[in-house]
């Protein structure tokens, strides 16, 4: 087993501090997830500090400015990408500088190109404005590192951070909390539980040399179980979410590695990553034997201004639908001190066409639907549309079976609907997944000659005196997915009675189209009617009090579409109406025949 030794120099970045410390890695071609990440990312910034406004909660604070953005945390929801990403906001309260560091989110279409929203989550206001000593106690003064998830029945966002409470005269409380928000579907804030999993004197997690619990990451271990990762004075741990009140700081295992910006992306359930940071991004799995793999590079440094001096808080985000994945991370420039002058948001991504195969992705799939045409008379061909979608590819086509190669190609498309020419013969027509070729779902569909024309078929269910109006069915199988004319008279059908008016048969009922189906396979469309009558033009005539025996007659239609032969009365037909001004409270009578809903 060939393995290469590497050394890397880690800096752990704590508000003032850096310390570093040289750690070796193996590369090994037996790790988890090490040859899927065998590749060179391209790079882009995406933010910097200059492009995050001020919150307006900081109007008129002195000295306020915005010193950094770090730890981007990136889901897709609702089809729209959104990162929550930490803020680093400085103001100058009396007497002293404060960090009073908010989070924000900004979304996008694609996952690339970027648009600010709005802050989200935001400490006491009054940091800014009051000496430190004048704070209140317990003061929620920070807010950092966001870690967004998805609820498992998709109707909220849970985001957990960093959070930070001011204690004094001591500091105990001051060590790091992870808090937990938790937002509707719209983004609107439900509620902020700041100390979610909070350290004390007394478990050992905020005294010595353990500094309390930040930058959060989530793992789900399954579609509903989560683990939350962090780290401790720069030792990785982690903890079971075993609920969404208050964590017990007794079910935190600490790993014994040294890590910061932990980020554990959900790519297996039965795996893990962890990605980390030192000038890069570095990543180690859990091997097949339980232990850990030595860490080893995931990223290297773009070559661009924005991550010159190191890069920072990874974000992994893999794209359920596509097998996609995209790197978010921050980019720290040096000023020339051993500090930063900015830390801003880029983004990293694979080649073009690199494919991953990760479990989490969903199996590729797809529909294709079409429907028989009818050939004219003294034609050979005739014309239907072919309707298909695939899932969980990041590109598809359509291929007719008939013509060999790249010559049989419909359309080049994941989704759509294209006009296509067949013949008596028919064609299959395929939906493949472009890289692998595979078929996701057929259709067969042929030309049909023209038969005999058949009569549209319905029923008249009821008329309803209160309301004026009356309900019921008509469907033509010559036009399958056509909405009939109704032509209504009064005191007898056609020829005899009085015309009322002309409706349309357009109310869509599923119930109907599948009680059809069997007998009428190629039914689509709408075909119910709820008509009521309205007192004015030639059923105004309705509104005299008296009852009405009402015919209701459908429009034949030819294949074509065109009106012919007899218009046939429908099953049912006539009933008795009467019209008043006055509610009549009459029950309807019960429907009859084929009478669906």
């Amino acid at each position: 087993m060939k393995k290469i030794t590497l050394l890397f120099l880690i800096v752990i970045f704590f508000p003032g501090v850096f310390i570093f410390v040289v750690q070796d890695a193996e590369a090994d071609s037996n790790i988890p997830f090490q040859d899927d990440f065998n590749f060179s990312w391209t790079y882009q910034k995406i933010f910097g500090p200059a492009d995050i406004p001020l919150p307006a909660s900081m109007n008129g604070a002195a000295g306020g400015n915005v010193k950094a953005i770090y730890s981007p945390s990136v889901v897709k929801y609702n089809n729209k990408y959104l990162m929550f990403f930490g803020v680093s906001l400085y103001c100058n309260p009396p007497g002293t500088v404060a960090a009073r560091d908010s989070i924000a989110l900004a979304e996008s279409d694609n996952g690339i190109n970027w648009r600010f929203v709005k802050y989200v989550i935001e400490p006491d206001s009054s940091v800014c404005f009051l000496p430190r000593s004048s704070w209140n106690q317990g003061a929620f003064y920070q807010a950092n590192d966001p870690a967004v998830q998805i609820s498992s029945d998709g109707s909220n966002l849970l985001v957990y951070y960093t959070s930070v409470l001011y204690d004094y005269p001591s500091s105990a409380r001051e060590c790091g909390n992870i808090g937990l928000a938790i937002f509707d579907g719209n983004l609107n804030l439900i509620s902020n539980h700041t100390t979610f999993l909070s350290p004390s004197t007394s478990d050992g997690y905020c005294s010595g040399g353990y500094y309390g619990f930040s930058r959060p990451s989530i793992q789900m271990l399954s579609s509903a179980v989560a683990r939350l990762w962090f780290d401790s004075s720069g030792i990785v741990g982690h903890i079971p979410v075993s609920n969404y009140n208050q964590l017990n700081t007794g079910d935190v295992f600490m790993e014994g590695f040294s890590g910061i910006d932990v980020n554990s992306p959900t790519l297996d359930y039965t795996k893990t990553l962890l990605l980390t940071n030192t000038s890069v991004i570095n990543a180690r799995s859990v091997l097949a034997s339980g232990g850990w793999s030595n860490q080893w590079p995931f990223t290297v440094q773009s070559g661009q201004m924005w991550d010159s001096w190191y890069q920072a808080s990874p974000d992994l985000l893999l794209d359920k639908n596509t097998c996609e994945v995209k790197l978010y991370l921050a980019g720290a420039v040096n000023d020339g001190t051993g500090w930063y002058s900015s830390i801003n948001i880029g983004m990293a991504l694979p080649p073009a066409g690199k494919i991953f195969s990760f479990p989490l992705c969903y199996t590729p799939s797809g529909t294709i639907t079409g429907a028989d045409c009818v050939i004219t008379p003294g034609q050979t061909t005739c014309s239907t549309n072919i309707t298909w979608s695939a899932q969980g590819v990041s590109s598809a086509y359509v291929h007719n079976a008939s013509i060999p190669g790249s010559a049989g190609v419909v359309s080049a498309n994941v989704s759509g609907t294209q006009t296509v020419i067949i013949d008596s013969i028919g064609t299959t027509f395929n939906l493949h997944q472009s890289v692998t070729n595979t078929i996701l779902a057929s259709v067969f569909v042929r030309g049909v000659y023209g038969t005999a024309n058949v009569d549209p078929i319905g029923w008249h269910d009821f008329n309803n005196n209160a309301t004026c109006s009356a309900i019921g069915w008509a469907y033509d199988p010559n036009v399958p997915a056509q909405s009939l004319d109704i032509h209504v008279y009064k005191d007898g059908p056609s020829g005899s009675g009085i015309f009322v008016g002309s409706y349309s048969a357009n109310v869509f009922s599923q119930a109907l189209n599948d009680a059809l189906r069997p007998s009428y396979p190629n039914i689509s469309g709408s075909h119910r009617f709820n008509i009521t009558f309205p007192n004015s033009g030639a059923s105004a005539s309705l509104y005299d009090g008296s009852s009405h025996n009402l015919y209701f007659h459908a429009i034949n239609r030819d294949a074509n579409n065109q009106a012919t032969g007899i218009h046939p009365l429908l099953g049912g037909t006539p009933q008795s109406i009467r019209c008043t001004i006055v509610s009549d409270t009459t029950p309807p009578a019960a429907p009859q025949g084929l009478s669906v809903q």
